[in-house]
């Protein structure tokens, strides 16, 4: 396996680009769309619950499609599968871009979310397939931050699209994007021929994956809608669950599974996708959480929205290049454990915040989860990751990216409810009415306090997963080296 390392220094920086080219845009794909919700219902003239499916319709096949990634380039070499997936992205943003309705458009950020669902696991893999073991820890650091970047530059950069351009921009920036990502990969990825252990298909295995996991994520998008008594939510989650509780013991039970869960057996690993989880559950809502505070409660435009979360994004970026400047001189377990604690900080400080908090505040306190989270981030997946096989590096990061993406979805949707409920149970705890009115001076208070709860209970998460990092990361700087 050492051949397809690549050792010319001017090769892994083209590499590093290319990976760094595609973080980034799939992290704009996600944050973009996000704030131009609002601009969408009036152009297509939808509700809010139809132009939700601009988001929904990228996160599910999102995370329904991580699952294969390890596998298709298992099997058929991680260069062919990696620049036909990102070819295919291009084609969806363009379609997205030239939608002529909203179906037209939901049906093509489908597509986007197929073919990048894909991608996504392969910009860790190939860290750990292609790169010599003494660089991929500040290669990893370098595709953190520039996902880091994606993150801070997308809210602004769609605030002013929408604000000076077109709607159709926000997607037709993924296109050259995508083009020399292509140029770059096609150049430098070594070849590399499929495995030959088997010539069929796993259909069935894909089929159970792609359908449990998107038949779950479906359930959670419509729980506040239907209820976690609605006999649709039990349903549909139960056969979910069924299909994914098989999906994983065949998968077990087959010479050559679609996904490994043989990387569960390493304790570093399994660690890093419990914390890796955590992590993704205070990122999750984030973005509602702060739309909320900013543009509801605050009356913020979306652009001045977008420029108020430019620096705590920022902060993210520089958390991760600070963990990556004094990670051989500390250990993991500090940089984790560290991490998550300001991660908790920020959410408790924010959970304190009142309409007449100055933005100068919530704009530090933010910069603390970010922060906290950017420095966890790095070494946590490069503690779970060098613990395993260059050859099921692919599995792994498949399986990492899976739970992230599920928990995100999954935890999102929850608060979203936890929030509403909130928001009612203080309201009618203020006014003695059920009948809640919107726009209010009262209402506005309630809705205050329920995102302090929402921020509240994140904290506590963070709290808990620098719990399970203390107790279970093992200290000692002979493991940076």
């Amino acid at each position: 396996m050492e051949d397809c390392l690549i050792r010319e220094t001017k090769k892994q920086k083209s590499f590093i680009l290319a990976v760094a080219l595609s973080g980034i845009m799939i992290m704009m794909n996600n944050t973009t769309v996000s704030i131009a919700l609002p601009s969408f219902m009036e152009i297509f003239n939808v509700d809010v619950r139809t132009v939700q499916w601009v988001a929904v319709g990228y996160m599910l096949p999102l995370g329904m499609c991580m699952p294969l990634s390890g596998y298709l380039g298992q099997r058929y070499g991680i260069k062919k599968i990696y620049l036909l997936m990102l070819t295919c992205m291009a084609m969806a943003s363009l379609g997205c871009a030239l939608s002529w309705n909203f179906l037209s458009l939901a049906v093509f950020r489908f597509l986007t979310g197929i073919f990048a669902g894909i991608v996504v696991p392969f910009n860790i893999s190939m860290i750990y397939y292609y790169i010599p073991k003494h660089k991929q820890i500040h290669f990893l650091g370098v595709s953190n931050m520039t996902n880091a970047f994606g993150l801070a530059v997308g809210p602004s950069l769609a605030g002013m699209l929408l604000q000076y351009s077109s709607w159709h921009v926000l997607f037709l920036i993924n296109v050259p994007l995508v083009l020399i990502t292509v140029c770059l990969a096609r150049r430098i990825l070594p070849e590399q021929k499929g495995s030959e252990v088997t010539n069929k298909v796993d259909f069935l295995g894909i089929l159970q994956v792609c359908l449990g996991t998107g038949l779950v994520l479906l359930a959670f998008t419509n729980l506040e809608v239907w209820g976690i008594k609605s006999y649709k939510f039990l349903l549909m989650f139960g056969v979910g669950i069924c299909f994914v509780i098989i999906f994983i013991w065949r998968q077990k039970r087959i010479a050559h599974p679609l996904l490994n869960f043989a990387v569960l057996k390493s304790k570093a690993f399994a660690v890093t996708v419990l914390v890796n989880s955590c992590m993704a559950m205070i990122l999750g809502i984030t973005g509602i959480l702060n739309n909320l505070f900013m543009q509801t409660l605050l009356g913020f435009s979306p652009i001045k929205a977008g420029i108020a979360m430019f620096i705590p994004s920022v902060a993210l970026l520089l958390g991760t290049e600070f963990s990556d400047k004094i990670y051989k001189k500390t250990s993991v377990k500090t940089l984790v454990v560290g991490g998550m604690a300001l991660a908790a900080l920020g959410n408790f400080l924010m959970s304190s915040c009142q309409m007449n908090t100055s933005l100068i505040i919530i704009v530090l306190y933010l910069s603390f989860r970010y922060w906290g989270l950017g420095m966890a981030q790095t070494p946590l997946s490069d503690y779970g990751m060098k613990g395993i096989s260059q050859e099921m590096a692919g599995h792994a990061s498949s399986l990492l990216n899976w739970s992230k993406q599920t928990a995100t979805v999954v935890s999102t949707n929850i608060l979203t409810i936890i929030l509403s409920l909130n928001t009612n149970r203080y309201y009618a705890a203020a006014t003695g009415s059920k009948q809640v009115v919107e726009g209010s001076a009262v209402y506005q208070e309630c809705l205050l306090q329920a995102v302090n709860s929402d921020y509240f209970y994140l904290g506590v998460i963070a709290t808990g997963a620098a719990l399970v990092a203390l107790i279970t990361i093992k200290k000692g700087k002979e493991k940076n080296a």
